[in-house]
């Protein structure tokens, strides 16, 4: 019986990391704050305590609801963004208990696939930060000039633009102009005009495609899981962008 326990607890620890790392996707594209921390939460109940329940079986339940509720206070009051300011995008831009965030300051020592797995998250991240914070309305042409200047130079600046950034670049440009509302209803050409032509700028922009680089056998499976993953976008991409209308 110990034996069948312990192997277990190795299962539910070996599930742990994977589970934790795909919880990213819901700081990254989640409007809200609560899905993360209720996946957090869940994923520490299961995959932490749990086993260590079949290993230490004379843990108290109370020591154990006293753990979930504090990683589930943690995951509450640190939010799925950090704090940092958008002007850098190297910056650790997921928020600390996240996977990316909490692995991006070890990215030096980990493996190449490691490396810009973290890297494109991190990117996908600071994205996602930019688009909650653009503002909720601009009041002329100029100020939403100015306000795409500034994130056009924000955008440029990485020396690495993941492709797989992109879906996010494209809806931080239509929140932007959805957020101005023009004088004249004619204007609305305009704004899908600029839209468009957004899309093929960064198109030829973030070129960097995770799925078409070759990694050594020390980055296996994950290499292998990573090309997979981003390349279903990354391939894709153009069939998802002739397939994005934009309303009238």
């Amino acid at each position: 019986m110990k034996r069948l326990r312990v192997l277990f607890a190795v299962i539910l620890f070996s599930l742990a990391l994977p589970v934790w790392r795909f919880t990213d996707f819901l700081a990254i594209f989640s409007p809200f704050d609560w899905p993360l921390t209720f996946s957090l939460t869940l994923t520490f109940a299961l995959l932490i305590v749990t086993p260590l329940k079949l290993l230490f079986v004379k843990m108290r339940p109370v020591f154990m609801i006293i753990l979930i509720l504090a990683v589930g206070f943690l995951s509450y009051s640190l939010k799925p963004l950090s704090s940092m300011a958008t002007k850098d995008s190297h910056f650790n831009h997921c928020g600390v208990l996240t996977w990316t965030g909490a692995f991006y300051p070890l990215r030096g020592i980990m493996s190449d696939a490691h490396k810009d797995d973290i890297e494109a998250r991190n990117q996908m991240c600071w994205v996602r930060k930019m688009i909650q914070r653009v503002p909720d309305r601009f009041e002329s042409k100029a100020e939403l000039s100015q306000y795409v200047s500034i994130t056009t130079d924000k955008l440029l600046s990485p020396s690495l633009k993941y492709r797989i950034s992109l879906p996010l670049v494209t809806l931080l440009h239509i929140t932007i102009f959805s957020r101005y509302a023009p004088p004249q209803a004619a204007a609305n050409d305009d704004q899908k005009m600029f839209i468009a032509e957004g899309i093929k700028f960064w198109q030829d922009q973030y070129t960097e495609m995770i799925s078409e680089r070759q990694y050594g056998m020390g980055s296996f499976p994950h290499s292998a899981w990573i090309k997979f993953e981003y390349g279903l976008i990354e391939r894709n991409w153009n069939l998802i962008i002739d397939n994005l209308t934009i309303e009238e």
